[in-house]
């Protein structure tokens, strides 16, 4: 994923201390994953507040609530069956 959006990280963070080298300020720097990440790794700091919209549901759950969602809105019969398939 990072080789596809390396270039806008770039632009926001090349001039960062510690960010992998950026040539013209869009090249290279976060393109080297590896480096990218031990960047990434060294520079986290611990939280201490923690939200979650629907904190009594797991992702799985909720991805399934979506396909619900949006099989409701469906036009065709074969979107019904898969999402009624869901429930």
């Amino acid at each position: 994923m990072i080789d596809r959006v390396a270039w806008g990280v770039n632009l926001v963070f090349s001039n960062g201390l510690g960010f992998p080298k950026a040539r013209w300020l869009v090249l290279d720097g976060a393109r080297d994953e590896i480096r990218y990440k031990h960047y990434l790794r060294r520079h986290q700091v611990p939280t201490t507040v923690f939200y979650s919209a629907y904190p009594s549901y797991s992702a799985a759950e909720l991805d399934r609530f979506r396909e619900v969602r949006s099989g409701i809105n469906a036009r065709d019969e074969a979107s019904a069956a898969s999402w009624l398939a869901r429930l």
